[in-house]
């Protein structure tokens, strides 16, 4: 398990970006190490323009329990562009990247009738 990465990265589908945290022992618990490789996914795949659409996901069986105290890992964790602020500095209130349409979506996810 030591040697598996933290952060999985596939295009399942022409110009889909699949994110998964990589972390299920830990019910994908958020270190700044898998925080400053999700940024980098992120900004990687917003920077792709083949890439329209970024899921963002778990392994096992959830999404994330939350950010990891006991492992946060070496520091300064990754704080992305200065745009906006919070959890998330890189990301403005509600938007993912700089492209038009990108958005995060707040509440229960949304099933599409294909899996991805």
């Amino acid at each position: 398990m030591a040697d598996e990465p933290i952060l999985l990265t596939d295009d399942p589908a022409p110009h889909v970006r699949r994110i998964t945290l990589n972390r299920p022992a830990k019910r994908n618990a958020l270190s700044n190490a898998l925080r400053g490789a999700i940024f980098a996914a992120l900004e990687a795949g917003d920077a792709d323009a083949e890439v329209r659409v970024m899921i963002l996901r778990g392994a096992g069986t959830c999404f994330s329990s939350g950010y990891d105290l006991a492992g946060t890992g070496a520091l300064p964790y990754h704080v992305g562009p200065a745009r906006g602020g919070g959890l998330f500095p890189g990301l403005g209130p509600g938007q993912a990247g700089d492209r038009p349409g990108a958005r995060l979506v707040p509440g229960r996810r949304l099933r599409a009738r294909g899996r991805l």
